[in-house]
């Protein structure tokens, strides 16, 4: 009987082999000709997004938070739960419409735009000043632009 000490270690691998292929013939030459005569392709898929770091304020329909057209948004839409006014310096990012997920707290819609002293700054329309003010200024994550992406992965 053969022991692993009368073997060198670099012939071990060829000897599981060869016994492999005495005890399952067809098994092994499978996985052999998968090895080496094949190519499998692995796809992962995955969100990518871009994402930004922002103040969140709340603002009210009144004409001391807004201009002469309290209901109004800057799109020329009427206010609504789910809006949000961006300042100018993101307005470059984003066009109207465009949807935004705030990180805990859910998605929105750009509609309007804040005053031009405000930057890096989100507005989000809400009912009652008693509830803007409840909510205060935050600091939260914003994203956008999800997309799907796909990646192929050699495997041999």
């Amino acid at each position: 009987m053969i022991s692993s000490s009368d073997v060198p270690h670099i012939f071990m691998p060829i000897l599981l082999f060869t016994i492999l292929l005495v005890i399952f013939p067809e098994r092994t030459f499978e996985a052999k000709y998968t090895a080496v005569n094949t190519v499998d392709y692995t796809v992962e898929k995955f969100v990518v997004y871009d994402s930004l770091k922002v103040d969140v304020t709340w603002y009210t329909s009144s004409i001391r938070e807004t201009d002469s057209t309290p209901f109004i948004t800057a799109s020329g839409s009427r206010v609504r739960n789910g809006i949000i006014a961006v300042s100018h310096d993101l307005l470059n990012r984003f066009e109207y419409g465009d949807s935004l997920y705030v990180k805990n707290m859910g998605w929105f819609e750009v509609q309007d735009c804040m005053h031009h002293r405000w930057t890096n700054t989100i507005d989000i329309w809400c009912g009652s000043y008693e509830h803007a003010i409840q909510n205060g200024r935050q600091t939260k994550w914003i994203f956008w632009n999800f997309r799907e992406k796909t990646a192929s992965l050699l495997m041999l």
